[in-house]
């Protein structure tokens, strides 16, 4: 008698614990997609922003990439260059470092050796820092949350990150306009 009640119990508990884990899986589900759709909204507006800058065809399609603009705009802040093009430009100066190994062109080699690029290309190594605290912070907000129930309300720092991202955004296209 007591095995047949403890049999129930458990299994009664069992059914409770599934239908409540499928409850949390849908809610999941659709915090999920919601969240996919604002960032994928977020990205497209982004992309949209970077095309119709490089449309103005300021930068040369070579020197589109992470490593190559912010070297690029380090060498215009510190003094170093003072056009884009010529024997004494930015590309030129590029060019010269990444012959003599002075800064790194490839993404994946730039977050191998993120320290080793601080003194050569440090705006690089600032932006890639920030990229990188931002994903850790997403990655910690993420693993922080409880259970299969995800709420928009609890991404509050993704929205904030993301209207940064809008406003910044907003900054770029009145510059497009502009120029």
């Amino acid at each position: 008698m007591n095995y047949r009640n403890s049999k129930e119990t458990i299994e009664t508990e069992n059914a409770r614990q599934a239908a409540k884990y499928n409850e949390n899986i849908q809610i999941w589900q659709a915090a999920n997609d919601t969240m996919h759709e604002k960032f994928n909204v977020e990205l497209a507006a982004s992309e949209e922003a970077l095309e119709k800058l490089y449309a103005l065809n300021f930068i040369y399609p070579k020197y589109r990439t992470l490593p190559a603009l912010t070297s690029i705009c380090e060498y215009f802040m510190s003094g170093r260059c003072t056009a884009l093009e010529g024997p004494n430009g930015a590309y030129n100066l590029y060019e010269n470092e990444l012959r003599m190994n002075t800064v790194i062109s490839q993404l994946s080699t730039i977050i191998e050796n993120l320290e080793a690029i601080k003194q050569n290309q440090y705006m690089l190594y600032q932006q890639v820092s920030y990229m990188t605290g931002t994903v850790q912070a997403i990655h910690n907000e993420v693993c922080q949350i409880k259970g299969y129930s995800i709420t928009i309300a609890q991404l509050t720092s993704l929205n904030a990150y993301y209207s940064a991202v809008t406003a910044r955004n907003a900054q770029i296209m009145t510059l497009c306009h502009i120029l």
